[in-house]
């Protein structure tokens, strides 16, 4: 049993893992525990007048765990009578507080590091290939081992690793180099463990380089380092968050594209509205794969444009416009998203018509290039944007094409980009026309939706 004071949820989790701890916060059971663990989570000062008491009481070992930060406040535990000093994610250490185990030989690694960190300013080939705070190999390091995978034509699983929260306002430079060598010691010591090899590339940025480790275990690595990365907390007010992205020889035949998928998974796992921090090579592939599809898609769209009297930019116009009118009308979301997507592809039905039949709307195969869109597009979007390219040439009065829907049978999608197609079409310039309005106003409630149209006229109106 442990009596627990101004300990996180998350080291009451870690300790409360081994079935060798129970933890308790209840003052009357002092008596009956192993150890009392005090936190240096505690306001500076108050040491002097908590600890005595709690050693009073229960006459046990007294640990302070200590965060990245606290240092000076394990200090005044230890002052105070604490007879041990555990850092926060090392937990477990705490056992060998109670009993006649030794530690571990990590201590004797940070110490290595920091040692030949004091003295890596005096050696010029030591600052090339070593990072100065860390004494991570650096990113001439990192060039010098992908080139040399490369030439093997051995491809790494390889991480592309930021932190976040390293430039806190409240660091000096001091306390910020502290920060990065402890966090780099810490992370190094897990990639080690896990048959990994890191380099610092940059303030907060690291690269991890494996050749054994499959998929799921570089997930596990990831969790490990995000693990450790959150135990530091320089400002008190949040942790340390670890973002990572990763890819490995299932993803690509070479370490070059290998490195370009994990740094894009990086940037996936960094936007705030991702929702994840490990982004493997699966997440990843889908994205790099969709950029390519979209791609070809707008080159798709540039080479139709390029044939039509409107001349090249509707396509951007419309979505613009579409946008607009989405917004005007209280869209939001993934409907107006769905809007902007749909309005920028709109035409590119029409690649599978005759440049001749282009720009006829009384031709067959004109008439044809909704349906022709919708069938290009039906792999590869979702169904909301099939269905507005599908059905933009439907007439709120059931006369349009392919289907003969009327009025909100329609997709709203469609209507949108419907009314917006016609604007730019009918405008003299690039910005709407009173001579467009004139004529969608003529049009409401036989084909465009009626209460669009008073958007549209809102919207536009009073330019």
């Amino acid at each position: 049993l442990l009596y627990v004071h101004a300990l996180t949820e998350t080291a009451k989790a870690r300790l409360t893992v081994h079935d060798a701890f129970q933890i308790t916060e209840d003052e009357t059971q002092i008596s009956a525990a192993a150890a009392v663990v005090v936190a240096t989570r505690i306001p500076e000062g108050r040491a002097a007048d908590l600890v005595p008491g709690l050693l009073e009481a229960g006459r046990v070992p007294l640990v302070a765990l200590v965060h990245p930060g606290g240092e000076h406040i394990a200090i005044e535990i230890i002052a105070a009578g604490g007879s041990a000093i555990v850092a926060e994610g090392n937990e477990e250490a705490i056992l060998t507080v109670l009993s006649e185990e030794a530690g571990s030989g990590a201590l004797i690694d940070a110490f290595d590091q920091h040692s030949d960190s004091s003295s890596a300013s005096v050696s010029t080939a030591s600052i090339h290939d070593r990072d100065p705070v860390t004494n991570l190999p650096g990113a001439g390091a990192l060039e010098d081992r992908l080139g040399t995978m490369a030439q093997a034509e051995v491809v790494p699983r390889y991480g592309a690793v930021s932190v976040l929260g390293c430039d806190s306002v409240r660091l000096g430079n001091d306390a910020a180099t502290l920060l990065g060598r402890r966090l780099g010691t810490q992370l190094n010591q897990v990639c080690r463990f896990h048959g990994a090899v890191l380099f610092s590339v940059g303030r907060g940025r690291f690269a991890i380089v494996a050749e054994s480790l499959t998929q799921d275990e570089f997930d596990q690595l990831g969790s490990a380092l995000a693990q450790v990365t959150a135990s530091f907390a320089p400002d008190r007010a949040a942790p340390l968050v670890l973002a990572m992205g990763h890819a490995g020889p299932e993803s690509a035949a070479d370490a070059a594209t290998v490195r370009e998928l994990a740094e894009r998974g990086l940037a996936v796992s960094l936007d705030a509205g991702s929702g994840r921090r490990i982004v493997g090579a699966e997440e990843l592939t889908r994205l790099f794969s969709a950029s390519t599809e979209l791609e070809t898609l707008l080159q798709t769209v540039a080479a139709i444009e390029a044939t039509d009297p409107m001349g090249v930019g509707h396509g951007p116009r419309t979505e613009s416009l579409a946008a607009d009118l989405a917004e005007a009308a209280g869209c939001d979301g993934p409907t107006a998203d769905r809007i902007r997507l749909a309005a920028r592809l709109h035409e590119i039905g029409k690649i599978h018509v005759a440049p001749d039949d282009r720009h006829d709307p009384e031709a067959e195969a004109y008439r044809s290039h909704p349906s022709n869109g919708a069938d290009l597009l039906r792999a590869v979007a979702e169904p909301g944007v099939v269905a507005a390219i599908k059905h933009q040439r439907e007439a709120w009065d059931g006369s349009g094409y392919p289907d003969q829907l009327t009025s909100g049978d329609i997709p709203l999608e469609a209507r949108v980009v419907a009314v917006a197609d016609a604007v730019d079409r009918w405008s003299e310039g690039a910005a709407p026309s009173p001579g467009a309005l004139t004529k969608l106003q003529e049009a409401a409630a036989t084909r465009f939706d009626p209460s669009l149209v008073e958007e549209a006229q809102r919207l536009w109106g009073e330019r």
